[in-house]
């Protein structure tokens, strides 16, 4: 059941690189290529997060006994909607 825990932050933490990365080169190039990349990236990101999302759940529903566990590998996915938000606002005020 480690693995849970494992998957869930290499998933978020590549999300987050990989978001600040488009944030780090907008800020520096501004174009529209840069911000329509962006706006793939998150569609991507977000599809393969809710995956993992869901899988995460499926597991709590069906391993109730490592609920502790599986609520902290959920909650680490989780932390990167209120990342992207701030990252969203940065980009709309910078324009």
């Amino acid at each position: 059941m480690n693995s849970s825990l494992d998957i869930s932050k290499i998933v978020a933490g590549i999300s987050f690189i990989i978001g600040t990365l488009f944030l780090v080169i907008h800020l520096f190039f501004k174009g529209p290529s840069i911000v329509l990349f962006g706006l793939y990236y998150v569609i991507i990101a977000f599809v393969f997060n809710t995956l993992v999302f869901l899988a995460l759940m499926v597991r709590l529903i069906n391993h109730s006994e490592k609920w502790s566990e599986l609520l902290k590998a959920i909650g680490v996915i989780l932390i990167n909607i209120p990342i992207a938000i701030g990252y969203f606002f940065i980009v709309i005020n910078s324009n």
